[in-house]
Order: structure tokens, then sequence, then C-alpha cells
């Protein structure tokens, strides 16, 4: 903060601006940790993006616009496949470093308008505004390539992963439980189908 005019500022002055300062700074250094404690709270610590509880708010913010403003918005649920195996075979480091690499992917194949979230273990959510349910599973077939392009060094050999997603596009009048609920059994499906692969729950006309 600085202070000009064209008049020197006396002592009384300068005493009481030095008062002023010094009362504000306490609020805000307050409200700088409450904002930081804030963010913290919605991020995954582990990969750095939104959490189960960033994502949770973000469904019930679009449900409300998509409710009033009749916006479209879809929503890919993503689950590596057989990730147990990765923890079983090369420890959690490498695990942990795999879940990091997928964020990473995740966040690449979206648009800067999207936005991804880590909500469980090793599943991922991607919440697309203004999007229906062709352009949805084009971004879902992107994260999957992604994903599957990762190669992560584990010493004697390389890790490789794969991920299936589900894509459900937000229906009017539905609740985010309900919405959430397509996305899960439209991911359910793409592992049953044999994984590594995308299902959209409502048909595409």
């Amino acid at each position: 903060m600085s202070l000009h005019r064209r008049k020197r500022f006396s002592s009384d002055e300068l005493q009481a601006l030095e008062i002023l300062i010094g009362a504000a700074i306490c609020p805000l250094r307050n409200a700088c940790q409450f904002s930081a404690m804030e963010q913290a709270s919605l991020t995954d610590s582990l990969t750095g993006i939104g959490n189960k509880r960033a994502m949770d708010e973000a469904l019930q913010k679009a449900q409300l616009l998509a409710g009033r403003h009749n916006e479209t918005y879809s929503l890919i649920l993503c689950d590596l496949d057989h990730f147990k195996a990765v923890n079983d075979n090369c420890g959690h480091v490498i695990g942990n470093i795999v879940l990091k690499r997928a964020a990473e992917a995740l966040e690449s194949a979206v648009r800067s308008s999207d936005s991804v979230y880590r909500f469980g273990g090793e599943e991922f959510a991607a919440l697309l505004p203004h999007t229906d349910q062709y352009a949805a599973v084009d971004v879902a077939e992107r994260i999957r390539s992604a994903i599957e392009a990762l190669q992560i060094d584990c010493g004697e050999h390389s890790v490789t992963v794969t991920t299936s997603c589900g894509v459900a596009l937000h229906r009017t009048g539905e609740g985010t439980g309900q919405w959430l609920a397509r996305a899960d059994e439209a991911l359910y499906r793409a592992k049953d189908q044999g994984r590594n692969c995308t299902h959209v729950f409502a048909t595409i006309s």
C-alpha cells in the first residue's frame, strides 16, 4: 500500500496513518489465511486438483445454473483400470506418481472452462459447461487416450494404465445425486464392456 499527495505528511498525520495501517493488517492477514485454508479444503493434496467437496459444490452450482438459464452441462467420471495391481506390483509411491500423472493428463485433455476433480482413490471427474453428449464423448475419449499414453518409469520397467469413462448429460429437473448416479452407471457399463472405453448413459440421437 502506498499513499501520495503533493503536500508532505506531518508527523501527526504519519502517526495516524501508521495506526490505521496497523489496524487493517490483522483483518487482512486473517482474510488471506482464511482464503488459503478454504482453498486447501477444496484441493486434493496429492494431485492438486479439486477434491470431492469441490466437486459436490460445482455440481450443485451447475444444477442451479442449468435450471435457471437452461444451460447444458455434461459430467464425465473416470476410473483407472486395475489400479490395485499397480500398487500391489510397484508399491504406493509409484501408485501416487501414476495418480499425479493421470490428473495432469486429464487437465491437459479438457478446456480451460472445464473443471477436473479427484473424488476417490483412483476415481476422477470432469465437469463440462456448455457441452452436449457428442462433445462430452469426444472429451472423454481425449482423456482416455491421454492416460493410455502415459508411461511411468518403475525402475526395471515402465508402468502404463488405462481408464474407463462414463458420460452423463444433465437432465432438466434432476438433482445432483441422480446426475452423478447416471454417470456412475455409465462408468460401470464401460468397465463391464471390457474397460479402457467410454460409455454414455443416455442414448445419443
